[in-house]
């Protein structure tokens, strides 16, 4: 069990997910198995938006780097996984458009959140949001 549960092993699941996730933002990008539309779209990001961007890749690269580091020495090619984990998370942080919008959605909707309302019902939620939004006499 602490084989199938040991640092190698995780690891490479870990490096599964990610090559994974970014196979699937590649295909999301480019609309592949996507009924084409001919309808494109551009946008010039603000500096927010980056602003969003440098943040998250900063607490995912130092997270995903240290998990590469922490794993025992038994783990072969750490540098290796660093340099394509570090190039892989530079293409979906900053160079891919689908992968782009998606950190920028849950950064902003976590900034974004009132305090205290995510456990209440939707209906609750919706009055109790009401009443603090009115302006005060």
């Amino acid at each position: 069990m602490s084989m199938l549960l040991g640092d190698a092993t995780l690891l490479w699941v870990f490096q599964a997910f990610l090559v994974l996730m970014f196979c699937y933002a590649e295909i999301k990008e480019h609309g592949w198995f996507i009924k084409q539309t001919g309808a494109y779209a551009s946008v010039e990001r603000g500096e927010a938006s980056w602003n969003y961007l440098d943040f998250a890749f900063g607490i995912v690269a130092v997270n995903v780097l240290q998990i590469i580091n922490g794993a025992d020495d038994t783990v072969k090619f750490k540098v290796l996984m660093s340099a394509f984990d570090l190039g892989v998370m530079i293409r979906l942080f900053f160079f891919n458009g689908w992968s782009r919008n998606k950190v920028i959605w849950v950064i902003s909707q976590a900034r974004h959140m009132k305090e205290g309302t995510r456990a209440m019902p939707a209906q609750v939620r919706a009055s109790h949001e009401a009443e603090v939004d009115q302006p005060s006499p």
